[in-house]
């Protein structure tokens, strides 16, 4: 099943970027296809369409059936309240923004900007604290070009800015939260966040940040070499007071994460990646 979700140009003139951000009018935007469908409801089909093509991917190919749905069904509720929260806070907070290039805003409420476009619109309103610049889900996928695509983009627009701005590359841990888990696996789905860079505006430090959602599992397919089975185990099982576990466990996965995604261990698995950007409360 081959799912490939650019738009046909719109009003903007222009195609969604298969990692575009959320658009800042999501209740607008209606052209993936379906004019009477909007934004919010078409990609919470597509989302679900797309967990469900990605099941395959799960690894080993020796993964029961049994857990290859739970996995799935935990990607998909993590993928949908992620979309919905996105989407609810845009719907909640319309912003009326000021930018002089009116294409480039249209193109962002549309969700069709580019990553450099939404850190400029970001750097031209202030108030609006913080935007996304970037987005890719797609389950289970651990080596897709759409999402190297968006990691050289993001690069590509700190890198513009090094001539001409004060850029810091800070050297801070990365923070993790329990999202989802399922002690039957056992699995657990985190949130992994981490400082890319600090770049210095007219408005202020503007902080470039890495946001992932990672799917972590301990199933009699995946154990072997630095395997989470035991941290999984506790963790499902008291999570309201196994600090000291959790600390063991998201060190396993920064160690993976080190790793060419070829390489990583098959207990971990890509919900979803992006990327944004806010200014420091300082």
């Amino acid at each position: 099943m081959n799912i490939n979700y650019e738009s046909n140009p719109g009003s903007c003139g222009r195609k969604r970027l298969r990692y575009g951000a959320t658009p800042l009018k999501p209740w607008a935007v209606s052209d993936y296809g379906d004019a009477a469908e909007l934004y919010g409801q078409a990609s919470i089909r597509r989302i679900s369409e797309i967990v469900e093509s990605n099941e395959k991917l799960i690894q080993p190919p020796t993964t029961p059936p049994e857990v290859t749905a739970r996995l799935a069904a935990q990607a998909l509720q993590s993928n949908l309240g992620i979309h919905l929260q996105r989407v609810g806070h845009h719907n909640d907070n319309p912003a009326v923004l000021q930018y002089h290039n009116q294409e480039v805003l249209l193109a962002a409420e549309q969700g069709k900007a580019t990553p450099k476009e939404m850190f400029q619109i970001l750097i031209a309103n202030p108030d609006m604290e913080a935007v996304e610049l970037a987005k890719f889900s797609s389950p289970f996928d651990n080596s897709s070009p759409y999402e190297i695509e968006m990691h050289n983009a993001i690069t590509h627009l700190i890198e513009s800015y090094l001539e001409t701005h004060d850029i810091e590359f800070p050297q801070t841990n990365s923070r993790y939260k329990v999202k989802r888990t399922d002690s039957e696996i056992p699995a657990c789905i985190v949130s992994r966040k981490q400082d890319i860079a600090e770049i210095t505006t007219e408005h202020g430090i503007i902080t470039v940040v890495l946001r992932q959602t990672l799917q972590a599992r301990g199933d009699e397919a995946v154990r072997g070499h630095n395997d989470p089975t035991e941290y999984l185990h506790r963790r499902t099982r008291n999570a309201h007071k196994d600090s000291e576990n959790f600390a063991i466990l998201t060190g396993l996965i920064d160690d993976e994460l080190q790793k060419p995604s070829s390489e990583q261990a098959d207990w971990l698995q890509k919900i979803t990646t992006s990327y944004y950007a806010h200014y420091d409360a300082s």
